[in-house]
C-alpha cells in the first residue's frame, strides 16, 4: 500500500480583486488561577487599514465561558471558568497557561 499524495492549483488569468488573509488577536502570556470561576483576559488588534472581514473563530479549550469582540480594533475579552463548578475542567487546582498541546492539560487558549 502507499501513500500517494497530490495537489491541484488554479491561477487566476486576471489580477485578484481582494486579498484573503488571517489574523488574530491572541494573548500567550496568561495565567488562570486555582479556583477562579470568571478569570478575564483581553486581547487586541489593531489593523492599519480598512478590511472586510469574513469570519471570527474564537478558540478557547475546556474553561473558556464566554468570548466577545469588538470594533475596528480587533477587541477581544474572554473569561475562564478555572473552578470546580466547571464540569469540563480537568484540574481546577491547577494554574492554567496558555498552550498549543492537546485538550484537557493544564493549557488553553485566547485566539
Amino acid at each position: 500500500m502507499s501513500d500517494q499524495r497530490s495537489i491541484g492549483l488554479v491561477f487566476a488569468k486576471e489580477t485578484p480583486q481582494r486579498r484573503d488573509s488571517m489574523l488574530s488577536a491572541a494573548d500567550n502570556r496568561f495565567a488562570i488561577p486555582p479556583g477562579d470561576p470568571n478569570y478575564e483576559v483581553k486581547s487586541q488588534n489593531t489593523l492599519r487599514e480598512d478590511a472586510t472581514l469574513v469570519s471570527m473563530i474564537p478558540h478557547m479549550h475546556l474553561r473558556g465561558e464566554s468570548f466577545e469582540y469588538d470594533g475596528t480594533r480587533v477587541e477581544c475579552t474572554a473569561h475562564f471558568d478555572n473552578s470546580p463548578n466547571n464540569k469540563f475542567n480537568p484540574d481546577p487546582r491547577a494554574t492554567v497557561r496558555f498552550g498549543r498541546s492537546e485538550v484537557g492539560r493544564d493549557d488553553d487558549r485566547l485566539v
